[in-house]
């Protein structure tokens, strides 16, 4: 004989999916028109696409998933007491619960390798840099992607998950969980490193402290993101109450859409200048596609070996001239500033004097003036005179001079 049904939840019928909605698809959208903007100034205004835009376009369409996927669960019941929810009705909600997780898992991981991109084409690290942002950006998509697999293997059947009639033989929830949070601390720890790693490139350069400071806050928005991460992993223990599931989980699917939109968000953001001044008007906007080198990289950081060359030249020279900034074209990536307006210009001043040589006599000509009747005979500069561009003039008119025979 079965026991009395349960008690009704405390506070009734609550429904919180409205809540998910609206701040999943809210993020989204930000994120999205994030989105939009930083690849419309890279195709239209810099023409200058790189795998970070790859990456991030790669990220954002996994976020819309995530939000399609979660609007779904929450027609299906998400965000209430399953006490309310009939057995069938709660099952549904449940597997689509699961089936989201899949794409909410691995859109806090994939923004990462686009910020480690965009950072590598802004400020060109070293070498052994590149490889350990690229390698600790795929970690945590690895073990991201750990987490999903574990999602869906712990149980067999593994719909059992969602139909305990089925009786499935699960894995011990300690495994899961603890796995989760040591992965969701993991990544909260790449956000804050790739949020303060340029930083500690940026304060090596000769820029002035506003600028350095000004851009770290640019690069470094992602301490938004593992601030979000951290509090995520505390909403993770939510997954042990399998008797309210529906309604205890409502803050980990909240999170989980605002940990990878706010990392979208931060690896746009400092993209977006171009769009900006071409916005506004601002003079120095670029608004074609078809530029030369120079044109398409007007807002370009020193990278860091260029700076540690020029450290070693003002080391050798004590009076160095500043030529940040001036390299192959080749070399060239989108800048996030303007040309510094106290930049020292190398310029040359040229000083030309002419001066008439003496009057020589020549036959055939007036005695008494020694020019050619009806002709003016020109002045000729003396060597003390001459400028060094003219000397060198005069070098390469000699040349031929010396081989046709006439010297």
């Amino acid at each position: 004989m079965s026991g009395p049904p349960p008690p009704p939840p405390p506070g009734g019928d609550q429904n919180r999916g409205p809540t998910i909605n609206i701040v999943n698809w809210t993020f989204t959208a930000v994120a999205t028109l994030c989105v939009v903007l930083r690849l419309f100034g890279r195709l239209r205004l810099t023409n200058n696409v790189g795998w970070d835009d790859f990456w991030i376009l790669v990220s954002i369409l996994i976020s819309i998933t995530y939000s399609g996927l979660a609007s779904a669960y929450v027609a299906a019941g998400g965000g209430r007491h399953p006490y309310y929810l009939g057995l069938q009705q709660f099952s549904k909600a449940v597997r689509l619960a699961i089936i989201s997780n899949v794409p909410g898992i691995i859109s806090v991981a994939v923004p990462k390798l686009a910020v480690a991109c965009l950072l590598v084409r802004l400020l060109n690290p070293p070498i052994s840099h590149k490889i350990f942002l690229y390698g600790l950006s795929t970690s945590c998509i690895l073990t991201q992607s750990l987490c999903a697999i574990f999602l869906w293997v712990q149980c067999k059947p593994a719909a059992g998950l969602w139909n305990p009639s089925l009786n499935p033989v699960c894995w011990n929830e300690n495994i899961l969980i603890d796995f989760s949070i040591f992965a969701g601390s993991y990544s909260a720890f790449i956000d804050l490193f790739l949020a303060l790693y340029p930083a500690s490139i940026l304060f090596k350069l000769q820029l002035s402290l506003k600028k350095k400071v000004g851009l770290s806050c640019a690069l470094g928005l992602g301490i938004i993101a593992a601030v979000v991460g951290a509090y995520k992993c505390s909403t993770l223990e939510e997954l042990r109450n399998h008797t309210d599931y529906t309604y205890a989980t409502t803050n980990l699917e909240i999170v989980s859409s605002v940990e990878g939109t706010v990392i979208i968000i931060a690896a746009c953001l400092p993209t977006l200048r171009p769009v900006f001044l071409f916005v506004t008007g601002i003079p120095g906007t670029r608004n074609s596609s078809k530029k030369t080198p120079t044109q398409s990289s007007d807002y370009q950081l020193p990278s860091y070996r260029q700076e540690k060359k020029a450290a070693g030249r003002r080391a050798r020279d004590p009076y160095p001239v500043d030529t940040t900034g001036v390299g192959d074209a080749d070399s060239m990536e989108d800048r996030i500033l303007p040309p510094p307006e106290n930049a020292i210009r190398k310029t040359y001043d040229v000083e030309v004097n002419h001066e008439l040589a003496p009057e020589t006599e020549v036959p055939g000509t007036s005695s008494s003036t020694g020019r050619i009747p009806g002709r003016k005979t020109p002045g000729t500069k003396t060597p003390a005179t001459r400028t060094s561009m003219e000397r060198e003039r005069a070098k390469e008119e000699a040349w031929p001079q010396l081989f046709d025979g006439r010297h």
